[in-house]
């Protein structure tokens, strides 16, 4: 489960551990989400096979830094899928609310999500709109599970992001319209 997952990372230390960022989708310039979670993987399974008998390699606990950076890719796999099922999951919620997360490299999951949201609500009326309801969405989702003041605080972070006083006419309507 993400969640667990994700809380289990958010919990550990933000000075324990150096990630190596999140990769944009589609980016040529370094290993995709899936090349990195998978030698990610690769080593975990060879640690735990490494760790002697049966029964030390089945109670193999991964690390730290590799539980948060395999929270951090499976987010990046998330924000990279425009798969109708997940966009209509609250998957995309989970992800965009890392932005209130105290480690930078899940918040930084958040980011490349909300750039590459954003950067696609520019193609067409559609695509704007999904934008603006999939931050709305985060926001009342959060709402309900942490409560007013870290809704407040996650969409102060995330429509600091969106730069609202600099949108083109129709990424205004598009919020004017989600807001309805």
């Amino acid at each position: 489960h993400l969640g667990a997952l994700l809380t289990e990372a958010n919990a550990v230390p933000a000075g324990s551990g150096v990630c190596e960022g999140c990769p944009e989708p589609g980016s040529l310039q370094q290993p995709s989400a899936f090349s990195q979670l998978f030698s990610l993987l690769q080593q975990v399974v060879s640690a735990a096979s490494n760790a002697g008998s049966r029964e030390e390699a089945a109670t193999y606990a991964m690390a730290d830094s590799e539980r948060v950076r395999v929270a951090a890719l499976a987010c990046s796999l998330l924000s990279g899928c425009r798969h109708q099922a997940v966009e209509s999951s609250h998957l995309p919620a989970l992800v965009l609310s890392q932005a209130l997360s105290p480690r930078e490299d899940l918040q930084e999951v958040s980011w490349v999500f909300l750039r590459r949201l954003r950067r696609e609500a520019h193609w067409q009326t559609e695509s704007a709109d999904a934008f603006f309801k999939a931050l709305l969405n985060t926001i009342r989702l959060v709402h309900q599970d942490a409560g007013v003041g870290v809704a407040r605080d996650l969409s102060y972070r995330l429509f600091q992001r969106v730069c609202v006083g600099k949108l083109s006419p129709a990424l205004q309507a598009s919020f004017v319209n989600a807001l309805k």
